[in-house]
């Protein structure tokens, strides 16, 4: 029944089990540009982007028109043992699918392969089947990551490959109409990964393959069609569309992370509303799963593509978006990053949160930041968040660490001591957000959620009292677009004598809270 069915985070999704984004629009897109013209291809998309999904979705509407053959190479290691193994498995996969359905075809793949020549002997029997069958056949091979022996695995694709470029000579149907690979990895950088110094691992088996360009992450619209059938079978009252864009702009439309907040709204939180949703947000952060374990393995295993991500987030450089450079194209393929324009982001505000606790966790032991000042019952009485209390008390802690290492407080430095101090405070129950068109070396503003509150949060050097005008404006501003009337500016300052703040100030219609905080121990600029 409809109301069985949950949001699902784990392996592959089911119309009638589960609520769904319906991609049916994508599906259209593939089959025309894709299917219909013959085009072998590969969809390397980052790990539960919905790759495995999509190719279930896309075998059942093929089916009747199409002989769909699926095969997944997770879990088949003794595949990669020799040829005649990788041979002989692909047979055999053939054989077991065309059993099940009773095709006469199955003979063709009954009998062991040759001992000889493993694979040629798998290619006359595709060949034989192809020519034979009523229908075009479709051939789809999901987690090709798996393949553990590129060289073996290549020989494979590479018969593939010489099949498909007779077919186009001869106009003869003797091999798959097409050919899909899914994985992370594309043949490219599969190759290096499994044999990282091989001298052809540049010369691809697989340069037949069209470029897969269709969007799979979830629109605002698409997301808004699966609370739309949520809320048919529940109702909640959500705002269904006002949901989505919020969710959109947190996640970009990341398939895991949209469908495990809605997990989570659906089985713990049950506020279908923004602050149930940042309420879900602050829970995935402390959460453990695979796809936030494979970010830092990332980060730790590749050390250009950490300092991509540390000079986006530490040190808020803009970096031009440049797919070739091999740091960034990691990141393009691992999900972390996307491009907009000319420019290189990080994907979406829960990865930037979750890399940026990650780095403020290993230099933790740099801020000496004792768990004592950090305590949430200081600064939370009953379950709000005093702000004014946490930037009041952070200021004084700054100010009685004279640490001779911060002779002079960097803009690398204040971010990370902020952050590094309000993280414990919230960590669990709320989340903060940085907004990344507006970092850069001079500000960053933060939006921390806590309960069903919002404080929107500029941090800036002190640059004199005309700057202090032009920081209230842009924070008024910034108030404006957020729906609040209240604001805190974080000013900090290097003089040794600086101007003294901790007061509400009335601008224009809005109320902002400045502190300044002293940020060096010397005579300061």
């Amino acid at each position: 029944m409809a109301w069985d069915k949950r949001f699902n985070v784990t392996g592959l999704c089911r119309p009638n089990l589960h609520y769904m984004v319906d991609i049916a629009g994508k599906i259209d897109v593939i089959i025309r540009d894709y299917i219909e013209r013959g085009a072998y291809f590969v969809i390397n998309r980052a790990r539960q982007y919905g790759k495995t999904t999509t190719l279930g979705l896309l075998a059942r509407r093929l089916s009747g028109q199409y002989l769909v053959f699926r095969a997944s190479l997770e879990g088949s290691e003794s595949f990669f043992v020799s040829h005649k193994t990788m041979a002989g498995g692909i047979c055999r996969l053939l054989y077991n699918q065309l059993n099940r359905l009773k095709s006469v075809y199955a003979d063709l793949f009954a009998q062991p392969i040759d001992d000889q020549f493993p694979m040629d002997d798998l290619s006359e029997r595709i060949t034989r089947l192809c020519e034979q069958s009523e229908q075009p056949i479709v051939l789809m091979i999901d987690e090709v990551d798996r393949a553990s022996d590129y060289l073996i695995f290549a020989s494979f694709l590479g018969m593939l490959r010489k099949k498909n470029l007779d077919r186009l000579d001869l106009g003869m149907r003797s091999t798959f109409h097409n050919v899909i690979l899914a994985g992370v990895h594309d043949i490219k950088n599969l190759k290096a990964r499994i044999r990282p110094d091989s001298e052809h691992a540049y010369n691809s088996p697989w340069n037949i393959a069209a470029s897969f360009d269709v969007d799979m992450s979830f629109s605002v619209e698409e997301i808004d069609g699966m609370l739309r059938d949520y809320e048919a079978d529940h109702q909640t009252g959500m705002d269904t569309y006002g949901l989505a864009q919020v969710i959109r702009g947190q996640t970009s439309g990341y398939p895991f992370l949209v469908s495990a907040l809605c997990k989570r709204l659906d089985e713990v939180t049950h506020d279908w509303t923004a602050a149930g949703l940042h309420e879900a947000i602050a829970h995935l952060m402390c959460a453990t799963n695979t796809l936030f374990d494979d970010i830092i393995k990332n980060l730790q295993t590749h050390e250009g593509f950490r300092r991509v991500i540390e000079s986006m987030l530490i040190h808020g450089n803009r970096i031009t978006y440049m797919p070739v450079e091999p740091a960034q194209n990691l990141g393009l393929m691992f999900g972390i990053l996307r491009h907009v324009g000319n420019e290189a982001r990080i994907s979406n505000s829960i990865f930037e949160q979750y890399i940026f606790n990650y780095f403020i966790a290993l230099e933790a032991s740099k801020a000496l930041i004792p768990s004592s000042e950090t305590r949430p019952s200081i600064y939370v009485r009953d379950g709000r968040l005093d702000m004014r209390l946490v930037i009041e008390r952070f200021a004084g802690f700054t100010k009685s660490e004279r640490r001779p290492r911060r002779e002079k407080l960097l803009e690398d430095d204040w971010r990370y001591l902020f952050l590094s101090y309000i993280r414990p405070i919230i960590n669990g129950t709320g989340h903060y957000a940085e907004e990344p068109e507006t970092r850069d070396n001079t500000r960053a503003d933060i939006i921390v959620f806590y309960g069903k509150e919002e404080f929107v949060i500029e941090l800036k050097l002190w640059r004199g009292q005309k700057q202090e005008e032009d920081a209230y404006n842009q924070l008024a501003g910034y108030l404006e677009s957020r729906g609040q009337s209240r604001g805190y500016l974080v000013s900090f300052c290097g003089l040794r004598n600086p101007p003294q703040r901790g007061e509400w100030i009335k601008y224009g219609e809005y109320m902002i809270y400045e502190e300044i905080v002293p940020c060096s121990s010397g005579d300061g600029g």
